[in-house]
């Protein structure tokens, strides 16, 4: 409800510099102590939102850290730190399990094939919900691999997680799509 508070927005830390600015603006024209005093609260309120960015790790951030987390195990071949954020109750689009893909994250990594994985543009859907236990959003990856042809491509995934008490925030199926034509596309085997 609050997420705002603790998300470091930047549309926040505008409005709030932008009232310190004019505040320092005014207090510097007309030299009155209540301008300044009003800029030192807005100063702090500044410094609050940002120390409170950084102690609060609301839902979507912890979504989008641990797609980031996920991408970067891919580059170190750690399959199990890729798999500790994968739902156990996992299904792909094209009906592949956990252990499935696993499976199938293995054979690309012992193939060497994919050396790495970027991912941006990370979003999540309004109305996350721990009550409810599950979360919608999208993504932007980019293979790297050792092959020109893969390199080339991006792809969009459309995630859903799912909220487990203990362990936070898991995904819990996606779909790969082409991002230009939006079909859906299955993964081969290397």
């Amino acid at each position: 409800m609050f997420d705002w508070l603790f998300e470091g927005r930047l549309s926040v830390t505008l409005l709030l510099a932008a009232a310190l600015a004019v505040l320092l603006w005014l207090w510097w024209r007309r030299r009155e102590r209540f301008l300044l005093l009003a800029a030192g609260a807005v100063l702090l309120l500044l410094v609050l939102y940002h120390v409170l960015d950084h102690l609060v790790e609301t839902d979507r951030e912890q979504i989008r850290h641990r797609v980031e987390m996920m991408a970067a195990a891919v580059q170190t071949r750690d399959l199990n730190q890729m798999f500790q954020y994968v739902s156990d109750q996992f299904r792909s689009a094209g009906g592949r399990n956990k252990q499935e893909l696993r499976k199938l994250a293995q054979d690309y990594a012992q193939s060497g094939v994919v050396t790495g994985l970027e991912v941006w543009d990370i979003v999540c859907e309004d109305g996350i919900s721990r009550n409810r236990g599950t979360a919608r959003g999208s993504f932007l990856f980019k293979v790297r691999s050792k092959r020109d042809d893969l390199q080339a491509l991006y792809f969009r995934c459309d995630a859903t997680f799912d909220f487990h008490p203990e362990l936070g925030w898991r995904l819990r199926s996606c779909r790969v799509l082409d991002p230009l034509h939006d079909n859906v596309l299955m993964p081969e085997q290397p």
